[in-house]
């Protein structure tokens, strides 16, 4: 194959967008350690890998990518590593691993001189030559270099966050796909002339191959095959980054068969190895429809141009994951209007990839899938579906009444039907295939809107609400809260005060002396020291993680970015560091661990500063779980280098000043050696501890984050981040290394009201989305999107925080019934 290092189509910003640009740069990918795939619980459109997050599949890919090829023996060797790159480039997370399982001559060519290798099965010296030149075949001993090839390329492709569909067997090895070029399974390992088991697979006689990929198979020929897809198996289970693909393009009496192949795989990991993984079935040919594949036992489909319009694609119904491949719709004929208009309508785009061809045509369509990929990125992908007829452009993925992705393929206009969504939208343009982002002034629901690109060509516009006031008048404070009474706001007042009494009563000496709550923006309870200014320990994280928020919506980094590409220094010291992202780190799952040194009465944890220093770590990053503050003092690191600010900078200008917190500060541990000022990122106590503020300043941060991001009429942090870090990112079923646990009820530096370890939740009287800022003392800020509502208490006495979440518990149980709904 003429080698594609020179063709490299970089998905690179091209033109200065208003904000930033999608595809900018070629970051590193994550390590895909989150389990393997299934089909997505709520939304069967999609794959998910922890349970919750949906996972949206693109990318390109070409036949060269497990067996060399090409017109001399041994062929030129593939460059896989120039591959990764070119996918890590254009921001693509899936290609099909192609196998051959014929050893000579090509379906698309006359010429007598072509050769794949290497092969399934090893060579047999002394016992003949097979039709190929070469000797022939021992169908029951593997090569272990084929074997040792496909776990290798497998593992690579998930240390690069990228998932891979293994294909078991090709239809295009055993039969003629055009007369006049030549026969492929005259060099098959099952044609009689070509092994040295006696093994005829061509049970009628005709010459040709069909009968090896159609039930019933002649005698033994089952046994072998099952062998075969054992040792696959065996050799990529281990990865959570796998998919199987049953066949290429088998002929159109091939489905019984590959119902049996499908059951067989599925049968043997369920009850002989650890992991389990999705099995897909792609188009048979000539002329294969869809009914064979969405009757099949297969997880995912890719279907074929008999009954699939690629020009037009259908709206997935959610009854197969569709893995729309250009291979079959037909061919290498993929641009960007192919790549959205199948994303849009629910479907994976993939493209069929002569990595040569640099046309305007391919180029678009890797970029597109790039740009969608990131954008699927940030939507709430697991509530979004096709949604058509809410647009004239008949193209739109949508969470209706929450958010909204139109491509319009002409460009223009597009008229967009918002009459069942109430509150204003937050208008993002994205350009297709560049993927700069354009914003527009807000979008009032309740009607049909119209909306104009502001540039030429195709365009797509992301609509996403803002803020979700579940039916309530929302307020933003000014200067100070407007204060009002507990009835105005749906709260009955006695009961309020019971239940905050009961508080006062159990919840150590400061009581409920700084309670504040705010329903619907308005102040309905204010304890009299409410405006008391003081370090709030561990409540410090959640600023940290809202930097990270602020620069993920820039494009400077993004959550699965592996730490190492802003500290390269980091795996330098310790390698076993390599893996470790961004969402580990926000997440107590990084496992790392510095230096503790300078432990006294003032600093009973150690110098803070001195966590900066690697040492071998805790846990495997992304294998356990433990709440450490090692973990965030890397993290608000990393921040500050990639935002060339310190962390209060960065988050008074883009946060503080405009939601106007005036009584706050931000504690300093030192001075990087860059000489740049490192806040305390988590709040550790230290001669400098991390944020000092009030419960009224702080119930602000909670305020933005109940609006999703939103603060009248700006959209200060993306709907997309908030979301993300009140979703739970550690399962339950994570193990649990020393220190608290947050497996199952930890988003980022958020803690949530969701099961933990043992099933149980720790409010369970209180609405199940809440979920609570907490430091020592049992600082702690609560936001109830149920209730519209924001809680913080503040206090210096020490406290017990296990006792503080069974007093909560209580005071939730004592406050629900005096809240009406919003």
């Amino acid at each position: 194959m003429k080698s594609f290092v020179t063709f490299l189509v970089g998905a690179v910003c091209l033109t200065a967008g208003q904000t930033h640009c999608l595809n900018a740069g070629q970051p590193p990918a994550p390590d895909l350690r989150m389990g393997p795939l299934r089909v997505h619980p709520a939304n069967p459109r999609y794959f998910a890998d922890n349970g919750q997050r949906a996972i949206y599949l693109t990318g390109s890919h070409t036949w060269h990518v497990l067996q060399d090829q090409g017109p001399s023996y041994p062929p030129q060797p593939f460059d896989f590593d120039a591959f990764i790159t070119f996918l890590r480039t254009n921001h693509h997370n899936f290609f099909r691993m192609w196998t051959w399982e014929h050893s000579r001559w090509a379906c698309w060519s006359t010429s007598d001189k072509f050769w794949y290798r290497p092969a399934p099965y090893r060579r047999i010296e002394g016992h003949g030559i097979a039709q190929d030149g070469l000797p022939k075949f021992d169908l029951t001993e593997f090569d272990p270099e084929y074997f040792q090839r496909l776990s290798n390329r497998v593992d690579q492709a998930r240390s690069n966050g990228i998932y891979v569909a293994v294909m078991l067997f090709q239809g295009v090895s055993v039969e003629f796909k055009k007369p006049h070029y030549k026969l492929p399974w005259n060099s098959h390992p099952y044609h009689r002339s070509n092994n040295v088991n006696q093994i005829d697979a061509d049970t009628n006689g005709d010459g040709q191959g069909y009968d090896f990929h159609q039930w019933p198979l002649a005698p033994g020929v089952w046994d072998l095959q099952r062998a075969y897809l054992r040792k696959v198996i065996d050799a990529v289970n281990g990865f959570d980054n796998v998919l199987y693909e049953v066949a290429n393009e088998c002929h159109t009496n091939s489905q019984t068969w590959q119902y049996e192949v499908i059951k067989f795989i599925k049968n043997y990991e369920a009850t002989s190895k650890p992991r389990r993984h999705p099995v897909g079935m792609t188009a048979e040919y000539p002329n294969g429809g869809t009914t064979d594949l969405f009757a099949s036992p297969a997880d995912w489909i890719s279907p074929s141009v008999a009954d699939w319009d690629k020009d037009a694609p259908p709206v997935a119904t959610g009854h197969k994951v569709i893995l729309a491949d250009t291979d079959h719709l037909p061919g290498q004929r993929g641009d960007a209007d192919f790549v959205w208009k199948a994303f849009t309508r629910g479907n994976h785009p993939i493209v069929m990839d002569d990595l040569a061809v640099t046309n305007a045509a391919r180029i678009s369509a890797r970029r597109a899938m790039g740009v969608t990929r990131r954008l699927a990125e940030r939507l709430d992908l697991a509530a979004a579906t096709p949604h058509g007829e809410v647009t004239s452009s008949g193209y739109c993925l949508a969470h209706p009444g929450q958010e909204y992705v139109l491509f319009l393929p002409a460009g223009g206009e597009v008229s967009v039907d918002l009459s069942a969504a109430a509150g204003q939208f937050r208008v993002e343009w994205i350009h297709p295939v560049k993927g700069t982002l354009t914003r527009a002034e807000t979008l009032a629901g309740g009607a049909k809107r119209t909306l104009k690109a502001p540039f030429a060509g195709q365009a797509v516009v992301h609509l996403t609400a803002s803020p979700a006031t579940g039916g309530a008048s929302m307020a933003f404070p000014g200067r100070d809260w407007a204060e009002t009474t507990p009835e105005s706001q749906g709260v009955e007042a006695a009961r309020l005060r019971e239940a905050v009494a009961w508080l006062d009563n159990h919840s150590g000496p400061d009581g409920a002396k700084e309670l504040v709550i705010i329903r619907n923006g308005y102040l309905i309870w204010k304890g009299p020291h409410a405006d008391a200014y003081h370090k709030i320990f561990s409540c410090t994280k959640v600023f940290t993680s809202t930097v990270l928020g602020l620069l993920v919506d820039d494009g400077k980094c993004r959550l699965d970015d592996r730490a190492v590409q802003f500290l390269p220094s980091l795996d330098e010291e310790q390698p076993a560091y390599a893996q470790i992202t961004l969402r580990h780190l926000a997440s107590m799952s990084g496992g790392y661990r510095g230096v503790v040194r300078e432990v006294s009465p003032e600093q009973p944890w150690g110098e803070p500063l001195a966590y900066l220093v690697p040492q071998p770590p805790r846990y495997e990053s992304g294998t356990a779980c433990a709440y450490h503050d090692h973990d965030v003092f890397l993290l608000g690191n990393i921040l500050a280098r990639l935002a060339q600010q310190p962390l209060k900078e960065t988050f008074q200008r883009r946060i503080a000043d405009p939601i106007g917190m005036k009584h706050w500060d931000w504690g300093v541990v030192g001075v990087l050696e860059n000489g740049m000022t490192l806040n305390n990122a988590a709040g550790t106590p230290a001669r400098n501890p991390g944020i000092q503020t009030t419960a009224l300043d702080l119930a602000r941060l909670g305020h933005l984050y109940l609006n999703r991001g939103h603060w009248n009429g700006r959209q200060l942090l993306s709907v997309f981040f908030v979301d993300q870090a009140t979703t739970s990112q550690v399962p339950a079923s994570r193990p649990h290394a020393t220190g608290a646990d947050p497996g199952g009820h930890y988003g980022f530096y958020w803690w949530l009201n969701t099961p933990q370890r043992n099933g149980r939740c720790a409010w369970p009287a209180a609405p199940p989305r809440t979920y609570a800022a907490r430091g020592a003392s049992a600082n702690s800020c609560f936001v109830v999107p149920e209730w519209n509502m924001v809680m913080v208490r503040l206090a210096t006495a020490p406290e017990n925080s296990k006792a503080a979440d069974e007093t909560w518990n209580t005071f939730f149980s004592r406050l629900a019934p005096a809240v009406s709904h919003p």
